[in-house]
């Protein structure tokens, strides 16, 4: 392959940015049409069992059984927003640093 100069480059990324004819998108325009469309299969399948168990529309279904297979996209969705949630709560939590100067605060202030 012979090796492009920084101009011709240039030019060549250019024409495939024009011929996207949109900007890339971004983490939260990703997040919020992957959310849509989880909401969208959600409510599909939550449509679908309402018609196979006219019951579910007046009493709401509390168990359901865990997917058999370890592997499965059902499983995986759950490790994945488990490690989510974690993470988002392990931003709430206080570092050493910030305890001990709320320590101090209190000393002082007490």
């Amino acid at each position: 392959m012979a090796r492009m100069t920084r101009t011709e480059f240039g030019s060549v990324l250019m024409g495939a940015l024009e011929r996207m004819k949109t900007r890339p998108q971004t983490e939260e325009e990703i997040e919020k049409e992957v959310q849509a469309e989880c909401l969208k299969m959600w409510k599909s399948e939550q449509a679908s069992s309402e018609q196979a168990r006219p019951s579910l529309k007046a009493i709401p279904k509390f168990f359901t059984q865990r997917d058999p297979a370890p592997n499965g996209i059902k499983e995986q969705v759950r490790r994945e927003a488990r490690i989510r949630m974690l993470k988002e709560q392990e931003t709430l939590l206080l570092d050493q640093e910030e305890l001990e100067a709320c320590h101090a605060l209190l000393q002082r202030h007490a």
